[in-house]
């Protein structure tokens, strides 16, 4: 999830650049350095669930 966070954030940062704006990390942490909390969303559709369930066993191959 944090590889993807990332992704979509360089993707936010690209977005604001293009109408002008400007977007910086003051700080930031390698991916897997910090255990992430997982939360529910009572309000989220049951296909989203099973989808992140989905996402969530599979392995994550990390670089070297």
């Amino acid at each position: 999830m944090e590889t993807i966070w990332c992704g979509e954030f360089d993707r936010l940062k690209a977005l604001v650049a293009k109408a002008g704006g400007n977007l910086a990390m003051e700080f930031a942490r390698p991916v897997g350095q910090f255990p992430l909390k997982v939360v529910s969303d009572p309000g989220a559709s049951h296909d989203a669930a099973v989808s992140e369930r989905s996402y969530l066993s599979r392995p994550v191959n990390r670089p070297n």
